[in-house]
């Protein structure tokens, strides 16, 4: 983790209570030293950068307790997935991990505010901003290729964002699912037999876009700071848009994506007794911002 800009400040502290959680919850020898070499070298990273330890930060303890809060909601939501209970627990907790999520942002927000001016290239690690020495002019080399998840020897790779400056980034994407008058009366009369069709698609959506990086083969994993995930009954289908932001080094259109598609098919899912030539079509990107490319829309 390079701390040099404010405004990832947040989510560092932020990532540094979720490690201190785990620690307390994986119980795999190799994982948990895995778990503590990151909080120590984060921790660090954080000191050496001239700022105060992180449990004195105000921030701090709000944030453990929020990200606390979470693990134990997602464990729930996860044992009541397993059994397809749907019902008013899993609506509750689904809806307390946006509010709970809200609060997170809030004090992401806070702790960017409260060290906006105080990280200033003098007081960062010089091992991650020290000059770069001088070089002779590199050789011409051949082209780049045009897909940068290839290599020049045409293997799979993860592309290295490390060098790439931290924005504000959002994407927007959207599908819609068609279906019978039958289906579509029971999503607006709340009637179908595993639920809330709409509540639990929407959580299901946003879930999704935390775990793309684990349905994705070359995607980074990201911190995300927030996601909204709309279902809107139309006449005859349920029209999905999924807005995922975030800062950092890499853009989120396959986060956005992601969302779209599992909110789409966990439609499918949950009233495929009632239609099963339900169509998900129009999957697509339609706009992102941030990063070296800009904006874009469709």
């Amino acid at each position: 983790m390079i701390l040099h800009a404010a405004a990832a400040l947040g989510d560092v502290l932020d990532r540094i209570t979720i490690l201190h959680i785990k620690r307390s919850h994986i119980t795999d020898p190799s994982k948990q030293a895995n778990v503590a070499r990151e909080h120590a070298a984060l921790c660090s990273n954080w000191q050496e950068a001239g700022l105060p330890d992180p449990p004195s930060v105000p921030e701090y303890a709000d944030l453990l307790a929020v990200n606390t809060a979470l693990w134990e909601v997602e464990d729930r939501l996860r044992a009541l997935e397993a059994r397809r209970d749907f019902g008013p627990a899993f609506v509750e907790d689904a809806r307390s991990v946006y509010r709970t999520n809200d609060r997170r942002a809030a004090l992401k927000r806070e702790v960017n505010a409260r060290f906006g001016s105080a990280l200033t290239e003098e007081k960062q690690h010089p091992d991650y901003h020290a000059p770069a020495p001088a070089l002779a002019p590199a050789p011409a080399l051949a082209p780049a290729p045009a897909l940068t998840h290839i290599s020049p020897d045409g293997d799979a790779r993860m592309v290295d964002v490390g060098d790439k400056e931290i924005t504000r980034r959002a994407a927007t994407a959207a599908a819609a699912v068609w279906l019978s008058p039958d289906a579509l009366a029971q999503i607006r009369a709340r009637t179908a037999k595993k639920g809330d069709v709409l509540t639990v698609a929407q959580v299901a959506g946003i879930m999704a876009t935390r775990r793309t990086a684990d349905l994705i083969p070359l995607c980074h994993p990201l911190a995300i700071d927030g996601v909204d995930l709309l279902l809107t009954p139309e006449p005859d289908h349920i029209a999905i848009t999924c807005t995922v932001r975030c800062t950092g080094r890499t853009g989120v259109e396959m986060e956005a994506l992601t969302g779209a598609a599992v909110a789409a098919l966990t439609v499918y899912d949950m009233l495929k007794a009632v239609d099963r030539g339900m169509r998900v079509e129009g999957l697509r990107l339609l706009s992102k911002s941030g990063g070296r490319s800009g904006a874009w829309s469709a």
